[in-house]
């Protein structure tokens, strides 16, 4: 169960970060420019010439403009983990996420686990975060298992606190960070069409097309694992059965926000 949990922080850190992407700008339209209409002809009149308008004399200390913050100087790949836990604390306070890091090659994790995601996979060996949630046990009555709200409360404490991280704060260090993810994303020996951007578009579409289930699934057990009583839900992608394991509550609560970044994006 622990496997989503790193899918939950990986879906805030790196997907929401993803939607805030800079839109492509918008070219001006050309104005027409009017034709200019002949002056009508007036019989000469005594009118007073315009009054002098005085020539404000600018000030001999400007105020200074505000300095422009430099852009952060990127560590090598190889050695960049210690830098982006010291820049991932940044995005909220307090940080108690930020434990649930992994150790090592945290680029690297999050560009392998966006592209398994956008392929509807979800491996936990290259999970780059692993937060802690309570082990599984689902409502037994009889014959009967089934998903219930005391399984989906294991993921509140995990979704409600990253809800706190700063969105501006993500999105600028996204855009800063981004080298990285592409360096990353070169190492996966694709396509050079394929970007570590275009992944994470495909993520998000992915994402909110999971569908939301608000009666209480049932569950089966044919073997070691548990699974989905009924076919079309266990036959959903991979990254799709997490979500519905959350539940409806706090599947709602990603896709709302996703959403409301995406329109935030659009107005901007």
């Amino acid at each position: 169960m622990a496997i989503i949990g790193g899918f939950i922080l990986l879906v805030f850190l790196v997907v929401i970060a993803s939607v805030l992407w800079p839109a492509p700008p918008v070219q001006p339209q050309q104005a027409e420019i009017p034709k200019p209409q002949p002056a009508p002809i007036t019989k000469p009149a005594d009118v007073p010439g315009p009054a002098a308008v005085p020539v404000a004399a600018a000030p001999a200390n400007p105020e200074p403009l505000p300095p422009v913050a430099p852009a952060r100087v990127l560590p090598h790949l190889n050695a960049s983990d210690g830098t982006v836990k010291t820049w991932l604390g940044e995005l909220s306070t307090p940080a108690p996420w930020l434990e649930w890091l992994a150790p090592r090659e945290l680029i690297r994790k999050w560009v392998l686990q966006v592209d398994n995601i956008r392929q509807g996979k979800y491996v936990r060996k290259y999970a780059p975060i692993m937060p802690p949630i309570a082990r599984f046990k689902p409502t037994v009555e009889g014959d009967i298992i089934r998903l219930d709200s005391l399984t989906y409360k294991r993921y509140n404490n995990a979704v409600n606190t990253l809800l706190m991280i700063d969105q501006a704060k993500l999105a600028t260090l996204y855009r800063e960070m981004y080298p990285l993810f592409q360096q990353a994303q070169g190492e996966l020996g694709q396509k050079t069409s394929v970007t570590f951007h275009s992944s994470l578009l495909s993520v998000i579409d992915h994402i909110l097309a999971a569908p939301v289930l608000d009666e209480e699934p049932l569950l089966h057990r044919p073997g070691v694992l548990f699974q989905f009583k009924d076919s079309s839900l266990e036959a959903l992608p991979a990254t799709h059965k997490l979500l519905l394991r959350m539940g409806p509550d706090n599947t709602r609560k990603i896709k709302i926000y996703l959403r409301r970044l995406k329109i935030s994006l659009e107005n901007s």
